[in-house]
């Protein structure tokens, strides 16, 4: 894996923007702290934390059973959390901190106004889709026409959306729990092979991506590799040097190049500035 800055990679990542060839999948820091409904829109850990805080509320659990919580994996956190935690409880959290989202930021209106050929997402939230032109969502767990991708600007949501969530009883997009990767894996077959051939065929961009416990990224990835004719490059953006551990980490996931900035804000600018 490469360490960077992005002047030293600026016009490879022009010339893979050109081809339309590059395709980014935005993480949970995308969003984190945006205006929804009636709140904030959480982070990954911020939405763990609450998470830990409603069973605690439920269960009447110590602070040490609380805290042991916490260091568990989100995955296993949201299983615990699905089970026992009211469903009206988990929908009016949803409700308030995942919809109506609105991105006030202007650069990353820009970077998500850029002319992708269509956008991947780990969030549940509506940011993209309604501050941008990537309107039409393609959700996880459905058997999804092909053609949707070219004819339409799709923002195509990995791990499920909180508007399907909250509108339908037989909503099965979102995949947070333990249960919900392992059906996914077969389940959301459409998305997934749709994501393999990308990592096969095209580059991909990381952003705001924290890469922890992703299982069906590291299965697409892990698919990817025995498919490969000409390997692309996968791009992790990022604000922090990576250690040695990290490297090892974000090898798993085929990242092959680290490009580091000063600031995020920095960092879209500097993409939209070379799209």
């Amino acid at each position: 894996m490469d360490i960077v800055r992005f002047e030293d990679i600026k016009a490879e990542i022009i010339n893979n923007m050109r081809r339309q060839k590059l395709i980014p999948i935005i993480g949970s820091g995308f969003t984190r702290g945006c205006n929804s409904l009636n709140g904030t829109v959480p982070s990954g850990k911020e939405y763990k934390e609450h998470m830990v805080s409603a069973i605690a509320s439920v269960e009447n659990i110590t602070t040490n059973e609380s805290a042991a919580l916490l260091t568990r994996a989100f995955s296993e956190v949201s299983t615990i959390y699905q089970k026992i935690v009211p469903i009206n409880k988990q929908r009016d959290f949803l409700r308030d901190n995942f919809t109506c989202v609105q991105i006030d930021d202007p650069q990353k209106q820009s970077f998500i106004n850029i002319g992708w050929p269509y956008i991947y997402t780990l969030n549940i939230d509506d940011g993209i889709e309604k501050n941008s032109k990537f309107s039409n969502v393609v959700y996880a767990n459905r058997d999804v026409n092909s053609e949707v991708f070219t004819n339409s600007l799709c923002v195509i949501k990995l791990h499920g959306d909180a508007n399907e969530i909250l509108t339908y009883r037989d909503s099965v997009s979102q995949i947070f729990s333990q249960s919900q990767y392992v059906r996914s894996l077969k389940g959301n077959s459409v998305l997934l092979n749709k994501l393999t051939h990308d990592a096969t065929y095209m580059n991909l961009l990381y952003v705001e991506c924290s890469l922890e416990g992703e299982i069906d990224l590291l299965a697409v990835f892990n698919e990817s590799k025995s498919q490969k004719i000409t390997p692309p490059h996968y791009y992790y953006c990022t604000t922090t040097r990576p250690d040695k551990i990290t490297e090892i980490l974000y090898a798993e996931y085929g990242i092959t190049h680290t490009i580091l900035f000063d600031s995020y804000d920095e960092m879209f600018i500097a993409l939209s500035s070379a799209w």
